[in-house]
């Protein structure tokens, strides 16, 4: 029987999955010359303690309502919790596009969203 540890299962969903996804030269670590992509998650809060493992809390405990702060590209774009410096709608949109656009770089069918897509309404239920 094979587990994925605590370990794997953040290397998974950084390092190695930009480099699946063709992406390992620009994101995926914290290295120069790279996007300046991170999260930084409040530590103190109660669902994140005990911390005896800080990287087992990140993975098995943390989630969004523990988000202090995101960087995206070197842009901050969450600070105490809440968007800076776009609206949401705005934040929302972009999000749709760029996903859109990797999904279209890779070959991959259209997402199943797309009365989200950048072309219609996307305040639509």
């Amino acid at each position: 029987e094979r587990t994925v540890t605590p370990r794997r299962a953040l290397q998974l969903a950084t390092r190695d999955g930009a480099e699946d996804l063709g992406l390992g030269d620009i994101t995926g670590s914290i290295r120069a010359g790279k996007r300046a992509d991170l999260v930084v998650l409040r530590a103190d809060d109660p669902n994140m303690l005990p911390c005896v493992d800080p990287l087992s809390t990140l993975v098995l405990a943390g989630g969004p309502s523990n988000v202090e702060a995101v960087m995206v590209d070197g842009k901050l774009r969450v600070w105490g919790g809440e968007v800076v410096g776009m609206s949401r709608e705005d934040m929302r949109a972009e999000s749709i596009d760029l996903f859109e656009e990797l999904t279209s770089a890779l070959g991959w069918p259209a997402p199943p969203w797309s009365w989200l897509s950048s072309e219609t309404d996307r305040n639509a239920p």
